[in-house]
C-alpha cells in the first residue's frame, strides 16, 4: 500500500502564511516609499538657478525714451529727400531729444498734408513747381519757410506748419543752418539702396556725419553735437532713442533716465 501524505500541522501553516503576508506587505510599502533602487537614495542635488547676467544683450528688454515732442516729417521715394530726413531726424532725436516719425506722402500732396496737420515739416518742397500755392500760404501765415538744404537749388525749400516757431523754436534755428554741401550730400544720397545688404537712409546719414564732422557740428550748439556724436559712437542707428532695462545690465548704448512707458500707451 502507498504511503499516506503527511499533512502540515496548523501551527506551521500559520507561520508560513504570516511570513508570506509580511513579505508582500514589505514589497508593497517599499514600492510606494521609494521608486529608486537601493543605493540611489539620498537628497537630490538642486538644479542651479539660471544666471540672469549671462543673457545676451540682444535679448534685454528695452523701452523708447520719452522725448520732448513728436515731429512728423513727410517723405516720398526720393533718395535726397530720404537722406535729408534721416540727417535732420537723427540730430532731432539723439541731439535735441525729440521723437521723430517719417510719414509717407505723395509729393504732389505734401503741401496739403502739411496744412491738415498730418505732418509738421517738408525738407524738400519744390517752390518753383508750386509758386502760387507757396506765395499764398506764406502770405496767409499758413506755412513758414525754414531755409534750403541745397545751396545750388534755392527753390527747394524746407517748410513747416507755423506753430513750429513757438513749440520748437530751436528746431527752426537748426533747420535754417543745415547746409551739408551739395556735392557731398548728393554723393551720400546716391549710395542709399534697399535689400538685405542695402544702405538705409539713417546709415547713410551716420556715414555722412562721421566723414563731415566739421560741416554738421556748427549747425547745433556744442552740447547737442556732443550728444549726437555719442549716439553715433554707441552704435545707435535708428530714429528711435532706445534704452535697455534694467540699468545694471550691459546695454547697447547709454541707458536713459526716462521712466518706461505704461503698458498700452
Amino acid at each position: 500500500m502507498g504511503q499516506t501524505p503527511r499533512l502540515i500541522g496548523l501551527p506551521l501553516l500559520s507561520l508560513l502564511l504570516l511570513a508570506v503576508a509580511a513579505g508582500a506587505a514589505a514589497l508593497a510599502c517599499g514600492a510606494r516609499e521609494n521608486p529608486f533602487a537601493v543605493g540611489d537614495r539620498g537628497t537630490p542635488t538642486p538644479t542651479a538657478a539660471p544666471d540672469a547676467t549671462a543673457r545676451p544683450t540682444q535679448t534685454l528688454p528695452w523701452f523708447d525714451h520719452e522725448g520732448k515732442d513728436i515731429m512728423r516729417i513727410g517723405e516720398w521715394p526720393d533718395k535726397p529727400v530720404q537722406l535729408a530726413n534721416a540727417m535732420t531726424g537723427y540730430i532731432m532725436v539723439h541731439g535735441f531729444d525729440y521723437n521723430v516719425e517719417i510719414i509717407p506722402v505723395e509729393q504732389e500732396e505734401a503741401g496739403k498734408t502739411l496744412l491738415n496737420g498730418e505732418i509738421h515739416v517738408i525738407t524738400m518742397f519744390d517752390r518753383e513747381a508750386s509758386r502760387e500755392w507757396y506765395d499764398e500760404k506764406i502770405k496767409a501765415g499758413k506755412i513758414i519757410d525754414l531755409g534750403a538744404i541745397y545751396e545750388s537749388k534755392p527753390d527747394v525749400r524746407i517748410i513747416s506748419e507755423p506753430t513750429m516757431k513757438e513749440r520748437a523754436a530751436e528746431l527752426v534755428t537748426f533747420y535754417g543752418k543745415v547746409k551739408p554741401g551739395d556735392e557731398a550730400f548728393d554723393a551720400q544720397a546716391a549710395g542709399i539702396s534697399t535689400g538685405r545688404i542695402g544702405i538705409n537712409p539713417v546709415v547713410a546719414a551716420i556715414t555722412y556725419f562721421k566723414n563731415n564732422s566739421t560741416v554738421w557740428q556748427p549747425w547745433v550748439p556744442s552740447e547737442i553735437a556732443s550728444r549726437v556724436s555719442t549716439a553715433i559712437t554707441d552704435g545707435k542707428a535708428s530714429l528711435r532713442n532706445r534704452a535697455c532695462i534694467p540699468r545694471e545690465m550691459d546695454c547697447i548704448g547709454p541707458v536713459s533716465t526716462a521712466t518706461p512707458r505704461p503698458a498700452g500707451r
